[in-house]
């Protein structure tokens, strides 16, 4: 009996002893003021490549059930570097739920996918992961429309106006299957880029702005060459102008 106590007590202090493999196992030992570093690190290191899919963004969503600490500064940690590119498809599709038509989306998605989008379009211009992203283009372009119009909600800035625009492009699932199944999207037009014009009507009109005011600043910068990244406008069954 004592040879059998003695070899549970050995396996015990074995497990004891064994280096934790979660690079935020440990951190309770830290005060809470030192949490805020090591996880802003660790969501760093696991984001990677803002021109890439994050697949360990599953994993990271995971870790705020830690504790609110975690879920706080997670978020924030998120909010302030996810891109658009970071989010994987399939994560989409599986994982958040945004593409399911039925279901109900959480805020905390929304706000996420809101996120990645103005952190993309904010960023400058000539980054090469924005090639990636339809809808930086989509935003661009309301911003140019709406330099021209009048504000339906007084004077705007332009950051305000441009986080406008990303929650409505988050909370609609018609954007999302622009962003991340763009087949699905285009197959309701003749060719692939006919919808891009929708999107930017959509957009500015959630935002508050008339679609009629809309197409005719449209057309006004498209005489002008403003618009970029589409050819012909066609709105609601009738050719607006070619662009």
């Amino acid at each position: 009996m004592n040879i059998i106590k003695r070899l549970m007590e050995q396996r015990i202090q074995a497990k004891r002893r064994v280096i934790p493999v979660s690079r935020l196992n440990g951190i309770c030992a830290l005060p809470v003021e030192l949490w805020i570093m090591v996880i802003e690190h660790v969501v760093h290191e696991q984001l990677g490549d803002p021109r890439f899919p994050c697949y360990d963004l599953d994993k990271i969503l995971r870790s705020r059930l830690v504790c609110h600490v975690f879920d706080r500064e997670i978020q924030y940690c998120l909010d302030q570097n996810i891109t658009q590119p970071r989010i994987p498809r399939l994560l989409m599709m599986r994982t958040f739920g945004l593409l399911a038509r039925q279901e109900t989306l959480t805020t905390f998605h929304t706000r996420l996918l809101a996120s990645a989008i103005y952190n993309s379009s904010r960023s400058p211009r000539h980054s090469s992961w924005h090639k990636r992203s339809q809808m930086t283009h989509r935003i661009w372009n309301c911003m140019r429309i709406a330099s021209i119009l009048d504000s339906p909600c007084g004077k705007l800035g332009t950051d305000e106006l441009m986080r406008r625009l990303c929650n409505a492009a988050s909370a609609s699932i018609w954007c999302r299957e622009y962003m991340y199944l763009p087949e699905l999207f285009a197959a309701s037009f003749e060719s692939y880029h006919d919808g891009d014009p929708y999107v930017e009507v959509a957009l500015l009109v959630a935002c508050g702005y008339s679609s009629q005011d809309v197409l005719d600043g449209m057309l006004k910068l498209a005489k002008r060459g403003k618009l970029k990244y589409y050819r012909v406008v066609t709105i609601w069954g009738g050719v607006c102008g070619t662009i």
